[in-house]
């Protein structure tokens, strides 16, 4: 079945977010929103959605903490906790880009069978995280990752940011140079301490936990990740399998929205390995290996 979400009435024409499911997959059966708006439906535990399912819409590449603006299009799913006017863990059209979404927290189990997914990418959303989460996002991503598919994770550096605390006075501009694209507070916009700095990225953004590789990879242990399958990369590196490179490319041209000339609006850019969060940034592939 297919039955519309948070829908609207402009000008006489409605639109509404689409999801699709089996009525058997779905609870309560009421699709009756909650008095804030968000959907009281979730799906029924044990249910997935198939990979025959996900072949029919096209879907070889999950982004996981995008937010509501940065959705990608063709061949991408964008899963995100933000999309709550969505029942939870139904794959939906966004009403208007036409891009495939998901609602769904990003430290429960996907509604995926093993080996479905080409790639799973995440940008700076691990740091929300803490790390008995962060464990259970890596478990699950590389549960339905196929054999020889990748996880890509981006999240800030401790280290960096550490480094730069330590070593400001032996000419380490890290800090002031982060300042500068990211102002840690109106009210000290002109000259941060390197404390505030700091403390910035512990405290702000709801951000719970700041990595480093060591902490990455041994939360990926954790989770049942060889060691050896954890690797420090880079922004668009050489290390990255072409065909991802090449998704990441794609996603971020207007076209690549599915459906666009009917869309409610222009088509907005897939915003992925973000050039401006390199800097700060801490870069980690873990490759599944072939059968």
């Amino acid at each position: 079945q297919t039955h519309g979400y948070f829908c609207k009435t402009k000008d006489g024409i409605r639109s509404c977010n689409t999801c699709h499911f089996r009525p058997k997959e779905i609870t309560p059966s009421d699709p009756t929103p909650a008095p804030n708006g968000d959907s009281p439906q979730g799906r029924v535990e044990g249910t997935n959605v198939t990979k025959g399912e996900l072949a029919d819409k096209g879907i070889k590449y999950l982004q996981v903490g995008g937010d509501w603006w940065n959705k990608c299009g063709d061949g991408w799913l964008n899963a995100d906790a933000v999309f709550t006017r969505l029942p939870d863990r139904f794959v939906c059209e966004d009403w208007r880009t036409g891009r495939y979404i998901m609602r769904q927290d990003a430290g429960h189990g996907w509604p995926f069978e093993d080996a479905s997914f080409d790639a799973v990418y995440s940008e700076h959303m691990f740091e929300h995280m803490l790390p008995m989460d962060g464990a259970a996002f890596l478990r699950e991503s590389y549960r339905i990752l196929k054999p020889g598919g990748v996880l890509r994770v981006t999240t800030p550096d401790l280290e960096k940011y550490l480094m730069g605390y330590a070593e400001r006075k032996k000419g380490n501009k890290f800090l002031a140079d982060h300042a500068s694209r990211w102002p840690p507070c109106k009210a000290c916009r002109a000259c941060p301490s390197a404390a505030t700095i700091v403390n910035n990225i512990f405290r702000n953004y709801e951000h719970k936990w700041v990595y480093d590789l060591e902490e990455m990879t041994r939360t990926a242990m954790h989770a049942g990740i060889p060691e050896s399958a954890v690797k420090r990369s880079r922004r668009m590196g050489a290390d990255l399998p072409a065909v991802l490179v090449e998704a990441i490319r794609r996603a971020e041209t207007t076209g690549s929205a599915r459906h666009q000339e009917s869309a409610k609006e222009n088509p907005t850019r897939c915003w992925l390995e973000q050039e401006i969060r390199e800097q700060e940034s801490l870069y980690v592939l873990i490759t599944k290996p072939q059968l």
